[in-house]
């Protein structure tokens, strides 16, 4: 660390180089320098440097690594109970001590003092605990030292702190400081409570923490973590100097959950201040809290979930949550099947208001709340298409209707829908190309299965006869169907030709037979025999022939018969002989 100190001279800053001293139980003596002994070294070129205080000695170590022994290698320490600065001049209480590879140690005017020192093929080492009385420190005070390092490498120095030190002018060194104020620390808990010590299930807590330094020296930086049954939930750090023997509060917010907890407080949980002693740092509260019940009314084997529990609806159709206060999701499962029958979750009743929603935020501030999920009951319908007869058509490409509900619904090819109870209005049903909804567009659902639609498709059957009432077969009759599809029969025996399955609307056709062609148009709106009439037929001219043979025949065997009867007739009688004139008559020549 690097200080700049401002010399009377104006606009002439001096800079000082400072080293904390930390305090830490006391380190073994024994020239080795262990991890845990000493906090992390300052790095001097060609070592690492070490400091601590246990408050009865400062202790420096110093770690050089260096494979060629040479007893001419050496460290000399510089301390002066006076800080270095521009007007420092060497004193009597500036204390050196010099040891080199080989163990060889003097010093001057330190008498308090041990140390202790190693060597090895990868370098060697040095420990020395100096007497803080001798440096005029006391636990608790502020106090700086002044402080310089010098190493030699086989007689030639090789390094120093700080940089640009010298041996023999104390105003040159560094400065050493301690950070706990060459004293201890211990931090102990005295009290920590809760502002409601029979919470609510989501409560804010105010959790409180009282505590001291019992050590002999103030310290910064002091934190406090905060623990619920063993999980941390918040750590404050505390900015202020805590000085011995004040008691010092902070405190943490935290929203109670349910059931049984320890809450705990832990005073420097990272263990970055070194105490006295580390095993008086916590203390614990033990507490009960309680929940709020929220009921939730739902269709029976629903699945309800209340901040990620969820649970399934019996018959009593109604399910109980204890919650914490707040805010709180509630979310029902969306559709329950029953077998051909269903539930749909249609949205969600509280306190008179309503919402469609299918996840709801519920702000629990009571000690019991009721929220209802409202399902609508649906049945699963099968729809069949039928023509005016009863018999199945084949399925139409598309129908429109009205649910139960209001809403409009377009099927496409698969008529397996789910609607509710009610009256549902059919507007369209396409069925080749044509609309043929029943002319009784409206049906009544009541429960679950075949809803047949009987569609205004009918038969046509054109009944062929000519103008003296015989039936003409063998006619080619077309007809040409409201979707401009062109079908055609030829009449049988019974001069009928009978088409099925013809969707309602106008029909055109013709009738040909014997190059004579009949045309007519004609609406389909039922079950129709449609009769037409032709002048002449291969009946009619077999009859005429048979009449007019029958008439030639008649009269040839009428004139055979004439003939015949003169052949056969007796020849005429004699004349009868002439009368006597008796005189009484007179004839043409005067007789009578």
């Amino acid at each position: 660390m690097l200080l700049l100190s401002a010399l009377p001279l104006a606009g002439v800053v001096w800079a000082i180089e400072v080293l904390d001293v930390p305090w830490r139980p006391t380190p073994g003596m024994d020239g080795i320098i262990g991890d845990a002994e000493y906090p992390a070294p300052s790095l001097v070129s060609h070592c690492s440097l070490y400091l601590c205080q246990d408050t009865n000695f400062l202790y420096v170590a110093v770690a050089i690594p260096d494979p060629t022994y040479n007893a001419s290698d050496g460290i000399t320490i510089c301390i002066g109970t006076e800080p270095p600065s521009p007007e420092r001049t060497p004193r009597v209480d500036d204390y050196t001590m010099t040891l080199s590879r080989s163990g060889a140690f003097t010093t001057t005017g330190f008498t308090s003092y041990k140390y202790a020192t190693t060597t090895d093929s990868g370098g060697w080492g040095f420990e020395v605990a100096i007497g803080l009385p001798e440096l005029e420190t006391t636990p608790g005070q502020y106090k700086s030292l002044g402080f310089a390092l010098f190493i030699k490498d086989d007689g030639k120095e090789v390094a120093r702190w700080p940089d640009d030190a010298d041996q023999e002018s104390p105003k040159t060194w560094g400065v050493l400081s301690s950070s706990y104020f060459w004293g201890t620390v211990d931090l102990q808990p005295q009290s920590l409570t809760l502002s409601n010590q029979r919470p609510t299930t989501g409560e804010d807590v105010t959790l409180s923490f009282a505590y001291t330094n019992e050590g002999s020296s103030p310290i910064s930086g002091a934190q406090i973590g905060f623990y619920v049954d063993g999980v941390h939930i918040a750590t404050v750090g505390d900015a202020r100097v805590i000085e011995v023997s004040e008691l010092y509060i902070v405190s943490a917010i935290w929203r109670a959950t349910a059931g049984n907890h320890t809450i705990s407080a832990i005073l420097d949980p990272l263990n970055d201040i070194r105490e006295t002693r580390e095993d008086n740092n916590e203390l614990s509260y033990r507490l009960s809290t309680y929940s709020v019940r929220l009921t939730v009314k739902a269709q029976e084997g629903a699945n309800v979930t209340v901040d990620g529990n969820t649970t399934t609806v019996g018959s009593s159709k109604e399910v109980v949550f204890n919650v914490n206060l707040g805010e709180v999701e509630v979310k029902a499962q969306g559709v329950i099947f029953k077998g051909d029958t269903r539930y749909v979750l249609r949205g969600w009743k509280m306190d008179g208001n309503e919402s469609t929603n299918s996840t709801i935020s519920i702000d629990v501030t009571g000690d019991e709340q009721q929220v209802e999920a409202i399902y609508g009951m649906e049945f699963r319908v099968r729809m069949s298409f039928l023509d005016s007869k009863g018999f199945n058509i084949t399925k139409p490409s598309r129908i429109f209707f009205m649910a139960p509900n209001g809403s409009l619904i377009t099927l496409n090819g698969t008529y397996d829908v789910w609607l509710q109870r009610g009256t549902i209005r059919m507007y369209n049903v396409i069925w080749s190309s044509v609309d043929v909804v029943p002319s009784d567009s409206t049906y009544t659902i009541l429960y679950p299965g075949w809803l047949t639609i009987r569609c205004r498709i009918y038969d046509a059957t054109v009944v062929l006869r000519d103008f003296l009432d015989f039936p003409v077969a063998g006619a080619n009759v077309t007809l040409v169907l409201p979707n401009t599809t062109r079908v055609w029969l030829l009449t049988d025996s019974n001069g009928e030709a009978h088409f099925t399955q013809i969707p309602a609307g106008r029909l055109s056709g013709s009738v040909s037979s014997y190059g004579i062609t009949y045309i007519r148009e004609q609406d389909l709106t039922a079950d129709s025999v449609i009769q037409l009439s032709l002048a002449i037929s291969v009946n009619t001219i077999w009859f005429l022939i048979a009449i007019s043979v029958g008439a030639v025949s008649g009269l040839l065997y009428l004139l055979w018969r004439r003939e015949r009867a003169k052949l056969r007739m007796p020849p005429p009688p004699l004349p009868p002989p002439p009368e006597q004139d008796d005189g009484i008559f007179a004839g043409p020549n005067g007789r009578r």
